[in-house]
């Protein structure tokens, strides 16, 4: 074999060995591997769905779980019983575009316990930014400050309900005062 023909074949076996990977290479001859399906770094997870502003799925070492968000309370969309709530579809939508497709870090609260009655986690939501989820929807109106159960960050979700309120943000300013005082007093799930 010539040096020509070994030079042809060792080619032919490298972009075999690239196409098998799936790499290729762009006009401008840069090398572009494949996007793999990457497990996600230690301790964040896939959120796979937004349930409503409140309540979200991810998957968690391959298991698909529910998680309700500690320390808040959105206006229901979901409730067959009763009709979508104020501001309900505002705080669903945040939440979707924030969360659709992120990976987001857990955190358990020992005051809170690990599950509510429908077996669902229980959990503060923290973005790949470091982002407070649960801080954010509350300071920008789109979730009341859930006092009925308690938490380690009570008096900060408190406080940023008030501040949200005085600022007259998201629910704060679009909701009649009925429709907040009836959720305040029920305390949806």
């Amino acid at each position: 074999m010539t040096k020509s023909q070994t030079r042809k074949l060792l080619v032919a076996l490298i972009l075999l060995a690239l196409s098998v990977l799936g790499a290729g290479v762009t006009q401008s001859g840069d090398m572009q591997l494949p996007s793999l399906d990457q497990a996600p770094p230690p301790g964040y997870h896939r959120v796979t769905g937004v349930s409503d502003g409140d309540t979200i799925k991810v998957t968690i070492a391959g298991v698909k779980e529910t998680v309700r968000l500690i320390g808040i309370d959105t206006p229901e969309t979901k409730d067959p019983r009763k009709p979508v709530q104020c501001f309900g579809r505002a705080a669903s939508d945040e939440a979707k575009r924030l969360l659709t497709g992120k990976l987001v870090r857990l955190e358990g609260d020992p005051a809170s316990g690990d599950r509510d009655k429908y077996q669902r986690l229980l959990r503060f939501v923290y973005l790949e930014d470091g982002t407070f989820f649960n801080q954010h929807m509350v300071e920008q109106g789109f979730a009341f400050a859930y006092t009925i159960f308690p938490n380690g960050k009570l008096e900060d979700f408190r406080s940023w309900e008030r501040q949200a309120r005085e600022a007259n943000r998201g629910l704060w300013a679009g909701c009649p005062v009925s429709e907040v005082d009836d959720k305040r007093q029920t305390g949806n799930e």
